[in-house]
C-alpha cells in the first residue's frame, strides 16, 4: 500500500491491492492469481490494482470468430432436455430478442434465439413455452424489467412467470456496461485463446451481434446499428452479457428475496 500524489494538488491517491486486504481469503486470492493466464485486463485491474483503460475503438468483441470450434465460437450444440435451460432477456420492444443457453462442462452454448418485432413480453414467453414446454428456466436479464410495466400492474418478470411458472430469476442492479461487455469478452476468448462461449450456427442474430457490435465513438457504450432502415441496439449480446456478468464477474452476488422471485444486488 502506498500514497501517490495526483495531478490535483488537493487530492492524494491511496493505492493498494489484494495483498493489503486482510479480509481476502485464500480461495479468492487463488482466483485473482489465476487471472494472469486468463485475461490481461482482469489481472491488471483486480489482481494488481492497475486501473488501465479498455480498448474502446471499433468492434467490441474483437476475439469472436464466426466459424466452428475449435478455432471459432460456433458449435452445432443442440438442445438437451436433461440439462438446465438458461433464458437471457432484453425487454426492448421492437424488436425484442431473447437467447437460450445451456452449460456443459463449463462451456456455455447459445442453442436458440427468439426474435419478434412489435411484440410484448407475453408473446415472447408464450413462444418459449411452445418450444420448450413447462420446465424450469433459469432467467437472467435486464434489471429494468423489475419496474412496473406501463401496460400492467405487473413487472416484466412477473408477466413471464404467468407463462413460465417454474422459472427462477437471477438479477443484479445494472452493472457498468464495461463489466457486462468484458465478462462476455472473457468467455468468448481468454488470454490463452480458450473459448468458453459458443453459438449454434442457426442463431444468426446472435452471430451478427458479436460480429458487428461496436463502441459508440468516445464512450464505453454500444453503438446502435441500422437494420432495415431502422436504428436498433444489439440486444442479444446485451442479454447474454447479463448472464455472463452475473456468473463470471469477480464482484460477487449476494441474494435478496423480493416476492417469489430471487434478485441479487452488489
Amino acid at each position: 500500500m502506498r500514497l501517490e500524489q495526483s495531478k490535483d494538488p488537493d487530492c492524494t491517491i491511496l493505492w493498494s491491492s489484494y495483498h493489503d486486504n486482510k479480509f481476502c481469503d485464500e480461495q479468492y486470492k487463488a482466483e485473482l492469481i489465476k487471472l494472469e493466464r486468463e485475461d490481461e485486463y482482469y489481472y491488471n485491474v483486480y489482481t494488481l490494482g492497475l486501473w488501465t483503460p479498455l480498448n474502446v475503438v471499433g468492434q467490441i468483441y474483437k476475439k469472436y470468430v464466426d466459424k466452428l470450434e475449435p478455432d471459432g465460437n460456433l458449435a452445432e450444440f443442440e438442445y438437451k432436455k436433461e440439462l438446465p435451460l438458461i433464458l437471457c432477456c432484453d425487454f426492448n420492444v421492437d424488436p425484442m430478442k431473447w437467447a437460450l443457453i445451456q452449460n456443459l462442462y463449463g462451456n456455455d452454448y447459445v442453442i436458440d434465439e427468439i426474435v419478434q418485432e412489435d411484440t410484448y413480453t407475453d408473446k415472447m414467453a408464450e413462444e418459449v413455452l411452445s418450444k420448450y414446454g413447462n420446465r424450469k428456466y433459469n432467467v437472467y436479464g435486464d434489471y429494468t424489467g423489475t419496474y412496473r410495466s406501463t401496460r400492467s400492474n405487473k413487472n416484466e418478470y412477473e408477466i413471464m412467470k404467468r407463462y413460465l411458472p417454474n422459472m427462477e430469476t437471477f438479477l443484479k442492479p445494472p452493472p457498468p456496461i464495461t463489466d457486462r461487455i468484458y465478462a462476455t469478452h472473457w468467455r468468448i476468448c481468454n488470454k490463452e485463446g480458450k473459448r468458453r462461449l459458443f453459438v449454434n450456427p442457426k442463431c444468426t442474430h446472435t452471430r451478427k451481434d458479436f460480429r458487428s457490435t461496436v463502441y459508440k465513438k468516445g464512450t464505453h457504450e454500444e453503438e446502435q446499428t441500422v437494420i432495415n432502415n431502422k436504428k436498433e441496439l444489439s440486444h442479444l449480446q446485451a442479454a447474454i452479457g447479463y448472464y455472463c456478468e452475473y456468473n463470471y464477474s469477480l464482484r460477487g452476488k449476494p441474494t435478496v428475496e423480493w416476492g417469489d422471485i430471487t434478485y441479487t444486488r452488489r
